[in-house]
């Protein structure tokens, strides 16, 4: 089978419901599609599918584990990033970093409760330093940031309805385990080796749809229910999920078929969900 993936969202394990929802919602800009008690979907203004939920839980301080690095919230052009970065600015939210990698131009901060996240727009395919060999070679320089701003408008508070989720990367204790499972097992491609210290994978042409580094030590722990950070990922495939969950079956994942969608969990302990797109 050809597989056809992509990252549909991010659900994430947080502390303070109320807080991090008011977050997501002021700082960065997401719309809350719905709320109660233990849980908050949200996805960009007008939307209908959440690309980030949190999750109540009871848990009270973040270990370091293995799990998100960061999640990647992809917009859908330049000037969206750049009146992202303009809101960003005026809520006076601090700014871990901001990059071109060559393929993207990409804003790092952190939320309250330490997952990364970075926000970010992709370049013109032509302009992706692309190899014969499906190779896809980032590079990482101080972002443009005047040229960014310069391309937003002012008085955006929202992310629109295009914004998707681009990307995750997260934190592993073993890269060729990973390699394994995510690109002979899985199926993704493996577009890059950034030296013995990361992967980026993907499906299709792609710069990466998932990132695996080894940058906090390869002796951290698995993650159990309801640690702080992140609860699982889902992946979005067009591919019949019965059909999908036959192939897998055969490659040594351990997968569950619930009906609507594949749940597995990768060999770091990160667990996945595969869905068909809505």
């Amino acid at each position: 089978m050809e597989h056809n993936y992509s990252i549909d969202s991010v659900t994430l394990n947080v502390n303070n419901l109320d807080g991090m929802t008011k977050f997501y919602e002021e700082t960065i800009g997401l719309e809350v599609l719905n709320r109660n008690e233990v849980r908050s979907e949200l996805g960009g203004l007008g939307s209908t599918a959440p690309i980030l939920t949190l999750l109540k839980s009871e848990a009270k301080q973040r270990k370091q584990n293995t799990g998100l690095y960061h999640f990647a919230v992809l917009l859908d052009s330049r000037k969206a990033l750049g009146s992202f970065l303009i809101h960003l600015l005026a809520t006076g939210y601090p700014i871990d970093g901001a990059s071109d990698h060559g393929y993207s131009e990409a804003i790092y901060l952190t939320d309250p409760e330490g997952n990364g996240i970075e926000v970010y727009a992709d370049k013109e395919v032509s302009a992706w330093d692309i190899e014969d060999d499906g190779t896809i070679n980032g590079i990482t320089i101080a972002m443009d940031a005047e040229g960014v701003l310069k391309s937003g408008e002012q008085n955006v508070p929202k992310m629109n309805e295009n914004t998707i989720m681009g990307h995750v990367h997260l934190f592993v204790t073993d890269l060729v385990a990973t390699e394994k499972f995510y690109v002979d097992q899985l199926g993704f491609d493996l577009k890059l080796n950034y030296g013995d210290q990361a992967k980026f994978m993907a499906s299709g042409l792609y710069h990466h749809h998932v990132g695996a580094n080894t940058w906090a030590g390869t002796h951290l722990q698995k993650p159990v229910e309801g640690d702080l950070g992140i609860h699982h990922f889902t992946i979005k495939t067009p591919n019949d999920l019965t059909e999908l969950y036959m192939e897998l079956s055969t490659t040594g994942i351990d997968i569950t078929n619930n009906g609507s969608y594949l749940s597995l969990v990768d060999n770091s302990g990160i667990a996945i969900r595969i869905v068909n797109p809505q």
